[in-house]
């Protein structure tokens, strides 16, 4: 009776290591991949380019007097892509700086070239051609965004202060360096494609054939085929009976 039944588990063991070894080695196509969608990357990045312009007012004495508010333009000049000239106010920009030198950058031909966010150091230059620390300001960052767009120093500098110790034969000079900002956002499309769908019989199939992990040995035919208690207990209910009764108390690989 015992012979009986242990043959049964036999044959029954060998369906289930067959059929595994046949699903495994039965070419099956692949399930279609499914896209997984995408995730964009997107990078904010601020470019810089940087240029300076030099001033120098000849005549100095023949540009004031003529009002307050009254502007003198230097000739343009160009800095990272956009035109810019220098508005020079010698008797002060309006009646509240009256008595000082008023100095402004101005975007010009801002129509040609849009709007740009820039940065300006002023540079009062000495006799020996050298910058005044004390007349060495630097604006805040400025969006010039439309025509006439100017930013710089109702106050730079008393004109007592520059007749006094800066001008030089009724000349004078400054410098100007210009940082203009680019504002560039870029967004790249990576794609990930999702992993395949799961193939059970044949991931079962060549868990049989590897014998990996495998805890269960028969013998069928003088041949030996090792197997897995759990994938044959979940085969059959014989195969759970027989293999995870507890009462066995075996720990080691068994042998049918």
């Amino acid at each position: 009776m015992m012979e009986a039944h242990k043959s049964e588990l036999v044959a029954r063991a060998a369906v289930v290591i067959g059929i595994g070894i046949v699903l495994y080695s039965m070419p099956r196509s692949r399930a279609p991949v499914v896209d997984g969608g995408r995730i964009s990357v997107s990078t904010i990045a601020a470019d810089m380019e940087a240029g300076s312009h030099e001033l120098t007012v000849s005549g100095y004495s023949g540009t004031k007097g003529h009002g307050v508010g009254n502007c003198l333009r230097s000739a343009p000049f160009s800095v990272g892509g956009h035109s810019w000239c220098i508005q020079y106010h010698p008797d002060g920009l309006d009646a509240d700086n009256a008595g000082f030198i008023s100095v402004y950058v101005e975007h010009a031909h801002h129509g040609c070239t849009g709007s740009v966010i820039a940065q300006v150091q002023f540079h009062l230059l000495d006799q020996m051609g050298e910058p005044v620390p004390a007349y060495t300001l630097t604006t805040a960052k400025h969006d010039f965004s439309h025509d006439g767009s100017s930013w710089g120093f109702s106050k730079y500098i008393a004109r007592v202060a520059l007749e006094g110790s800066i001008v030089k034969d009724d000349s004078f000079r400054m410098r100007f360096h210009v940082t203009v900002f680019k504002i560039r956002a870029e967004t790249t499309a990576v794609h990930f494609a999702a992993a395949p769908s799961a193939d059970l019989h044949r991931d079962l199939g060549g868990l049989l054939k590897s014998e990996l992990g495998a805890d269960v040995t028969f013998m069928v035919g003088g041949r030996t085929f090792a197997a897995h208690r759990d994938v044959l207990g979940a085969h059959s209910p014989v195969f759970k009976a027989e293999l995870f009764d507890t009462m066995r108390g075996k720990e080691a690989a068994d042998e049918i």
